[in-house]
């Protein structure tokens, strides 16, 4: 069906920018819309007085909720629920579909995700330069319906992922502040740490060759390019690239700290990573530091140097291409405890990271089911 047939889809009258208040009734613009459409706070929330809410509405009509407001102008089709009301937006910049129940409210809302309308939605924004979403383009919007039982169920599920989605990335914040408070807390027991230089406890080298037209996805030996320094920090647990040639090359050496050798910026190069792999070969642009076994665990000195990366900015020279050199780290200043004691913290860090990747991947996961179930449960 075409939704125009289903719905009146309007906008309302317009409110100038005199009539906003710091109070009242929620006025909302696109860029609300789609921040609320991603459970995103509203940054500096704008109202109308109650009294303009109701003079405008007896011309309008009322937002009721599971009325479905569209984004179009700019950053088109985002769809958002209503759920709470009153409410006013914005004319112009966002669609009003005049859902009065003729659709469940959850299932109107995935319609809208799905291939079939987004598509439609970017193949008939018209050749300006701003992208819209026409109140007509919205009446000639094609949708597929079932029955009210079916439709129900179906915003269930996506309601279920959703959630589902919500609270693995409320449990991955938490995760993320409380291993940067322990970081917080242990990093600044200056008592318990002997301050030298890097060069005091690491050998250094270079990496060799391997340009990034030969890199493959597969093959005969695991590498590093430089870019991949940036992907993983502080440990790398995985590489991302393999030759078949690596040439006179010599692998990685356990207990080593990686760090770029150039970069844009200062702070691009103000990182570096351990390999959590042996057997492991480096491309040019990278540093190996090739630290004292009995003296320095390479997983603890990463999160350390991460964690006061700015103590490598004041290193580096250069203004187009900034670079880093050997003599340069050499001179970085690093906070050493007992070698026990790193032991434990890389323990405890690596561990807070390893539920990390465990939460993102699950995260991802149920992402690319709630995308299977959009491109093939509405056909």
């Amino acid at each position: 069906r075409k939704l125009g047939c289903l719905m009146n889809i309007t906008s309302v009258k317009r409110i100038h920018q005199s009539d906003w208040r710091k109070k009242g009734i929620p006025f909302y613009r696109a860029r609300d819309i789609t921040a609320l459409s991603k459970n995103l706070n509203i940054e500096e929330p704008i109202f109308i007085s109650r009294d303009l809410y109701e003079e405008y509405s007896k011309i309008s009509g009322k937002v009721q909720i599971n009325d479905l407001l569209v984004t179009g102008v700019g950053t088109i089709g985002v769809p958002l629920l209503v759920q709470t009301v009153p409410l006013y937006f914005k004319d112009g910049n966002i669609i009003w579909f005049q859902n009065s129940n003729k659709l469940i409210g959850l299932f109107f809302l995935y319609l809208f995700k799905t291939n079939t309308v987004q598509k439609y939605i970017h193949t008939t924004t018209g050749v300006g330069t701003v992208p819209t979403y026409t109140i007509q383009s919205g009446k000639n919007t094609p949708v597929y319906i079932t029955s009210k039982k079916e439709q129900k169920d179906i915003g269930t599920i996506f309601q279920l992922i959703d959630n589902l989605i919500s609270l693995q990335q409320r449990k991955l914040q938490l995760l993320k502040r409380r291993k940067q408070g322990l970081l917080q807390r242990i990093f600044s027991q200056e008592k318990i740490f002997k301050h030298i230089r890097l060069g005091d406890i690491a050998k250094f080298q270079k990496g060799k060759g391997l340009n990034k037209k030969d890199l493959l996805t597969k093959g005969k030996y695991k590498v590093i390019h430089y870019a991949d320094l940036y992907k993983f920090s502080p440990v790398q647990d995985h590489v991302l690239h393999f030759i078949n040639d690596i040439s006179a090359n010599s692998p990685i050496s356990a207990n080593s700290l990686l760090f770029p050798s150039s970069d844009v910026t200062s702070t691009g190069l103000a990182r570096t990573s351990t390999l959590a792999q042996n057997n492991v070969y480096a491309g040019s642009d990278i540093i190996i530091a090739n630290l004292n076994s009995k003296k320095a665990n390479s997983i603890f000195l990463s999160y350390e140097i991460n964690f006061f990366k700015h103590r490598i900015i004041p290193l580096i020279t250069g203004t187009t291409i900034r670079h880093i050199y050997v003599s340069d780290l050499e001179k970085l200043k690093i906070n050493l405890p007992n070698k026990n004691l790193q032991d434990r913290y890389s323990l405890i860090f690596y561990r807070f990271d390893e539920i990390e990747r465990n939460i993102e991947k699950e995260i991802l996961n149920l992402k690319q089911f709630k995308k299977f179930l959009l491109q093939n449960m509405f056909i």
